[in-house]
């Protein structure tokens, strides 16, 4: 598969830093009556939130939980450890939403210590894959009946095609750590995966393979998987009948395979196409950026109630990275929070391959070891050359204990290998097979029969060949060694 060469150039100026803010931005953000999205959704009336018709019951209890956080409604204070009595400023419980941008601030700061624990010393991607806006009305169609299905297979379609290039590329499966985001600051649908990437991994053998420096898959590839790995779980769906299976719903009935492939037939190519950006900075900046997404709305903007009740904000725009003015009715306000809220039982996070679950310490234990080992084989110095004598050619050169032939000319194989140059300081390998010993290990000059053997397919079985004497003299051979039944020549 063919390589993509990245370039720092690619980092987007909106992760890290953040966008410059303009003068109107500034003296928003010096209002006193600025407010997180909790109290904006505390201030808005829900009563007539459940005849709207665009609010289901899971989002109406979301949005409820999410206005009640850290205030009475959640019930009595919570006494710090070890209370014994006397005044303490009242704290009251949160809601513990894994959506919430106020909860969970230990669990992502924990979560972010852990990851940090496990790098390894090698550079990181950043992978973007968005959802074609013709899936729009197939998500949310039916009360949004093809969602949690659509989630799970369109991540597992995202990570299938990571791992399905790499190992087509290097030989072995990088590791994905994916989180799938629902909305944009603006709260405007945008239905998108981040997935932070190795750029190496394990082979078969538990051997280090990685990509050179500034290469990896083409995003034209991943897109094509994507594409094809997503279609063929959407029709095995729709063709489940196992119980429990919701099935893939349109027009208020289950879809037929073949309106998906019309489906994905109607969706342009370039659609498919995700955005590979270098990480220049390390891991942190992009595992920080993965926890921001947990929840959909960004725990650092701060919303503003206008006196005719709009909701006044501001928030990046994707296209110009710069931050744009929004101004929304209280009504659209909470029909967008709604939408961005998933059902329950539906996870936002996952990871695949080097990086999965199972097994995570043991497999990043090995790897941790051969890239240090290969790095130190990388920077030993190179031993100097001394010749040795051979019986059919000149002189030899042996290089951290193998021979290699100079050059010169041999009287049954004619020409031999170029003299091999020592002395100059080894680059820095971060491939197994580019320092392996035992492929380039060798006895004496090559014959025309290893190098014939050495053009065929791996695996494919060779009868062991008989050299003909009436070509070979009477106790010579190619590797210069006689055997017990054939003496010495006189």
């Amino acid at each position: 598969m063919t390589r993509f060469l990245l370039s720092r150039s690619q980092t987007p100026e909106a992760e890290y830093p953040g966008p410059v803010l303009s003068e109107e931005h500034s003296s928003f953000l010096e209002r006193p009556d600025l407010l997180t999205i909790n109290r904006v959704l505390k201030r808005i009336s829900t009563v007539e939130l459940p005849y709207t018709g665009f609010c289901e019951q899971y989002q109406l209890w979301g949005i409820r939980n999410l206005g009640a956080c850290r205030t009475p409604e959640m019930g009595p204070p919570v006494l710090p450890k070890g209370f014994k009595g006397g005044y303490v400023p009242p704290s009251w419980a949160s809601c513990g939403r894994g959506d919430c941008p106020n909860c969970n601030l230990k669990r992502k700061a924990t979560w972010i210590a852990d990851r940090m624990a496990e790098t390894l010393p090698i550079p990181y991607l950043h992978v973007i894959f968005k959802v074609p806006r013709e899936f729009r009305d197939f998500i949310s169609c039916d009360w949004s009946r093809n969602l949690p299905a659509f989630i799970r297979l369109y991540m597992s379609g995202c990570m299938e095609s990571i791992l399905t290039a790499s190992k087509g590329d290097i030989g072995a499966e990088a590791g994905v750590e994916g989180c799938y985001a629902t909305t944009a600051g603006n709260l405007f649908w945008d239905h998108h995966v981040h997935c932070l990437v190795t750029s190496g991994g394990l082979d078969r053998r538990r051997g280090w393979l990685a990509y050179p420096e500034g290469e990896f898959a083409l995003p034209e590839a991943l897109g094509r998987l994507l594409r094809a790995f997503l279609m063929e779980a959407l029709i095995k769906e729709c063709r489940s009948k196992r119980r429990g299976t919701s099935g893939i719903w349109l027009a208020g009935r289950r879809a037929t395979p073949d309106e998906i492939r019309e489906l994905f037939a109607s969706i342009p190519e370039e659609a498919w196409t995700p955005k590979v950006i270098p990480a220049n900075d390390g891991p942190e900046p992009l595992l920080r950026y993965l926890v921001k997404n947990w929840s959909p709305f960004q725990p650092d903007l701060r919303y503003a109630l206008e006196p005719d009740g709009k909701v006044l904000f501001y928030a990046r725009d994707g296209q110009s990275g710069r931050m744009k003015k929004t101004l929304l009715e209280p009504r659209e306000f909470q029909r967008r929070a709604a939408l961005s809220i998933l059902p329950p039982g539906i996870h936002r996070r996952r990871s695949a391959g080097l990086l999965a679950a199972a097994g995570r310490e043991k497999r990043l234990a090995v790897a941790r070891r051969r890239i240090a080992a290969l790095q130190a084989r990388a920077s030993r110095k190179p031993r100097p050359s001394r010749t040795l004598p051979h019986p059919l050619m000149g002189p030899f050169v042996a290089e951290k204990g193998r021979q290699s032939p100079q050059g010169g000319f041999c009287r049954w194989i004619g020409p031999c290998l170029p003299e091999v140059r020592v002395g100059q300081p080894a680059p820095l390998v971060t491939d197994e097979r580019d320092q392996s010993d035992t492929w380039r290990r060798t006895r004496g000059p090559p014959t025309l029969a290893l190098e014939r053997r050495a053009r065929r397919e791996p695996g494919r079985t060779t009868k062991k060949r008989v050299p003909d004497e009436s070509v070979t003299p009477r106790g010579t051979y190619p590797y210069g060694g006689r055997t017990a039944s054939q003496p010495e020549p006189g």
